[in-house]
């Protein structure tokens, strides 16, 4: 193993590897299927080829099967809270860019706690804590005071914010935050600064080891992945399997809810497409 995962990263031609998904054939697809586990990246590649079109039942029944015996027959709901669009960054497939001219908000903690009364009476107990980048938003202890206040409100409370250093987690950690998600948007370190020309976010090693930031602050929950749509789909899906691979052979505190599955199956469940400020 790596001493970083952007050395682990740089040690895997994942490119080569979507390759092979694209044209894996049936055969090995079906030997992966009947083991009902991918303990591999090229049995993960396999699943996700065109060829495992036909075993997506198969595969579908395993999986249920695998949730079922591990987590039960739970859901678990978060509902988002934007406090902030106030952004440096220039993502080029964002909203919140700052080269555009838009209205810029920062919910004062009176309009926050509003907000959280509302997510409150729809019965959510789970909440994310969104906001663009904006380094005034740490500086000014901001963060912590919302973080304070949400946990006040719900029993568990988790942050989408800008990559932060450790001391800064662990001061949410305190305030009553258990939970960072960080989308890394590409794990290609060359499609990045095409995606990410200028601010913090275009630093690419900074934003790739923010888990294990978060992780040494003593965050319990982390959340990662890609943001499909701006890259190869597969690249990103292996990556993020290398990813959580990664994390289940450094840190046992991720150990039993991330092996159980297999490290390739639990990456599964953290990558997904979405719209993103």
């Amino acid at each position: 193993m790596k001493a970083t995962f952007l050395e682990e990263l740089r040690s895997h031609d994942l490119h080569a590897l979507a390759e092979y998904s694209r044209n894996c054939p049936a055969s090995t697809v079906a030997a992966v299927v009947n083991k009902g586990r991918a303990d591999s990246l090229e049995d993960l590649a396999a699943l996700i080829s065109p060829a495992a079109e036909a075993e997506l039942e198969s595969m579908a029944r395993i999986s249920a099967s695998t949730t079922s015996k591990y987590f039960g027959r739970t859901m678990r709901l978060f509902a988002p809270l934007y406090v902030s669009n106030e952004c440096v960054n220039n993502c080029v497939y964002c909203g919140f860019a700052c080269r555009h001219n838009i209205q810029r908000r920062t919910l004062s903690l009176d309009e926050v706690e509003r907000e959280l009364v509302a997510i409150r009476n729809l019965g959510f107990r789970n909440v994310l804590l969104v906001a663009a980048e904006n380094p005034k938003l740490v500086s000014s202890g901001y963060m912590e005071s919302v973080i304070r206040l949400a946990r006040s409100m719900v029993p568990s409370v988790s942050i989408e914010i800008a990559p932060s250093r450790v001391v800064d987690y662990k001061k949410y950690v305190d305030a009553g935050c258990e939970g960072l998600t960080v989308f890394q948007e590409t794990y290609d370190e060359k499609v990045y600064p095409t995606l990410h020309p200028s601010g913090p976010k275009s630093v690419f090693e900074w934003r790739l080891a923010t888990p294990e930031r978060g992780a040494q602050a003593g965050m319990r929950k982390l959340g990662l992945g890609p943001l499909l749509g701006v890259n190869e789909w597969r690249f990103e899906v292996l990556a993020v399997a290398l990813r959580a691979r990664s994390f289940c052979l450094a840190s046992s505190a991720l150990k039993p809810s991330m092996s159980t599955l297999s490290p390739f199956s639990a990456a599964m469940s953290s990558v997904r497409s979405r719209g993103k400020p």
